[in-house]
């Protein structure tokens, strides 16, 4: 069966579970500077106050601003220079 991608489908406790049990360790954290260890060994409480952030941004459609910001850098490979 595939997932339900409907945008009025709520992330699950469960499902935030899941995410952070599936992140890998040891890599450089995001632009928050948050490594994942903190997000995925943080405790429970720490968890269910992600959870409520992520379904409130959901439900009223706002997320903050440094939320939307991306840095892309591009590595190339030896020997391949071009984009």
């Amino acid at each position: 069966m595939p997932p339900d991608v409907s945008l009025d489908y709520l992330l699950s406790f469960d499902e935030l579970l899941d995410a952070m049990a599936a992140t890998k360790e040891n890599k450089a954290p995001g632009e928050c500077g948050i490594p994942a260890e903190v997000w995925k060994h943080g405790g429970l409480k720490l968890k269910e106050r992600l959870h409520d952030l992520i379904v409130y941004i959901w439900r009223y459609e706002q997320m903050p601003q440094n939320w939307k910001n991306a840095n892309i850098v591009h590595f190339s490979k030896k020997g391949s220079r071009k984009l």
